[in-house]
């Protein structure tokens, strides 16, 4: 029981490092970013050819995979994003997204077919017991870098410069530009963060499932933004303690024989709070 505890906990942690990549950008401009999962899914493939093919070591490919993630989101803002900024238009930035999304994907098969990549049978394969859990090296990288990254987002929005403007103009984007807010520079930056955290998320699900392949990023993605919704759009709080929930579920489900209800969790939940609480369970846009 601990065990699959702590392996929906950690499945839950990568839904919620998503989710949390969506909410930054849908919490500062009020739009979704549809390319998110395949950014998600490029980081996993640069990652999966970083440990393998160059043989780098985890905290070196997080690095790299995360700050290269972090420059295409701010290629998509600036080619999806900033021409449509001007005529407060939400159709084109978010169909612009999509096809900057579907590149990505093409560009992936084109360079690598649709088969899986593995990861080798003896990596990363090092573990330790706390009582009757075992704890693997996946599994370790995964709590200490989703938490660092869940705690230093939070405190760099509360308590930065920059994070303070990401929530001026999310207030109010005209108002924080009179005030000086060079709106372009945070806007980028806000697309920079939230790229990075799905690169960094790209590289632990790849130590998790010890695989990757092209539809990974809509698998999770979509997930991802269902947890959002559930928990509340724009809210931090909200994404975290919702995938943690999801991802726990899903673990129990399939641990007590219905694994073909796994998926459904996730859309029962986000169809009973449409219904009863469409602005979800924390409610409102909070960065």
């Amino acid at each position: 029981m601990l065990q699959q505890l702590l392996n929906g906990v950690t499945l839950g942690l990568m839904y919620a490092l998503v989710a949390l990549g969506y909410t930054l950008v849908f919490g500062v401009l009020r739009l979704l970013n549809f390319a998110h999962g395949e950014i998600f899914m490029l980081a996993s493939v640069l990652a999966y050819l970083q440990l393998t093919d160059l043989g780098w070591p985890v905290w070196l490919t997080l690095i790299v995979t995360s700050g290269t993630m972090g420059v295409v989101g701010i290629v998509l803002w600036a080619t999806c994003f900033r021409p449509a900024s001007r005529e407060e238009d939400h159709m084109a930035p978010a169909l612009s997204s999509f096809a900057f999304g579907l590149i990505i994907t093409a560009t992936v098969v084109k360079l690598m077919g649709m088969e899986s990549r593995a990861l080798p049978p003896n990596f990363n394969t090092g573990s330790f017991d706390l009582g009757p859990v075992s704890i693997n090296g996946s599994q370790l990288w995964i709590f200490v870098v989703s938490i660092a990254l869940m705690g230093g987002l939070i405190w760099f929005v509360r308590h930065t410069r920059p994070g303070r403007a990401m929530r001026a103009i999310s207030e109010n984007m005209r108002a924080a530009a009179l005030m000086g807010v060079r709106k372009d520079r945070v806007i980028a930056l806000t697309f920079f963060v939230s790229s990075a955290l799905a690169g960094a998320a790209g590289v632990l699900i790849l130590l998790r499932q010890g695989v990757t392949n092209p539809l990974v990023g809509l698998s999770i993605g979509i997930k991802a933004v269902a947890v959002m919704v559930i928990g509340g759009i724009g809210n931090f709080a909200g994404a975290v303690v919702v995938g943690l929930v999801v991802g726990i579920a899903e673990v129990m489900v399939v641990q007590y024989g219905q694994g073909a209800l796994a998926d459904a969790i996730v859309w029962t939940g986000l169809a009973i709070i449409l219904l009863v609480r469409p602005s979800g369970i924390f409610r409102g846009a909070k960065l």
